[in-house]
């Protein structure tokens, strides 16, 4: 690739960021703040969270101070940290920041995987395809965790498949890839676990190498 084609092809990429992105916000962030919190589960999280708050160990969960086992720690921890950012009040909008973030964050890898293994007009179609999906913009404006759970999953997938073709993984890559599905297990479980060892399985059984 020579110079002018490698920077139209930043310059279209940034431009096609920038739209999805702009459109996530405008339908995402923008409206997060109109509605209190609402529904037994967001209810229920963010108690969690106002209780971590008055605690020294934030690995014991509880919620109205009785033991809570369902769900690992770690998105009760970002929503305690964004309770503690706004004084402790339950601001709806902060509150749901996580899950919108973790929404962005996956639109972002959906589009450069789509350009990676595709090409650019793939990648912007599957982005908005994503940010009109029902089920995303149900998902993501709410104190709930499913979004974080998918960003760390995709991210820790994206890691693999954007060097894959490679003959062997750098420490690195292989400590970001661990490292963000240990986040995705800290979030929902390891089902996250399941996923991508899945497909890294699948790859290798269908090239004949491991």
């Amino acid at each position: 690739m020579n110079l002018f084609s490698f920077l139209t092809s930043r310059r279209q990429a940034a431009a096609h960021l920038i739209l999805l992105v702009g459109l996530a916000t405008l339908v995402l962030v923008l409206p997060a703040g109109l509605w209190d919190v609402r529904g037994p589960d967001e209810g229920r999280y963010t108690q969690i969270a106002k209780e971590l708050l008055q605690k020294d160990n934030w690995f014991a969960l509880t919620v109205m101070d009785r033991p809570y086992d369902q769900k690992p720690p770690l998105a009760f921890w970002l929503l305690a940290l964004t309770l503690k950012a706004t004084g402790g009040e339950p601001v709806s909008w902060a509150l749901r920041m996580p899950s919108i973030l973790g929404a962005i964050g996956t639109l972002i890898l959906t589009y450069l995987l789509g350009r990676r293994f595709a090409n650019p007009a793939a990648g912007f179609l599957a982005g908005l395809f994503l940010l009109t999906s029902l089920a995303f913009l149900d998902d993501a404006p709410t104190v709930e965790l499913n979004m974080l759970y998918t960003f760390f999953t995709t991210a820790s997938l994206a890691v693999w498949l954007f060097h894959m073709e490679k003959e062997k993984l750098t420490w690195p890559q292989w400590f970001g890839i661990w490292s963000l599905l240990t986040c995705a297990f800290m979030v929902k479980g390891p089902v996250a676990i399941f996923i991508v060892l899945s497909a890294v399985a699948y790859t290798a059984w269908s090239r004949r190498s491991w």
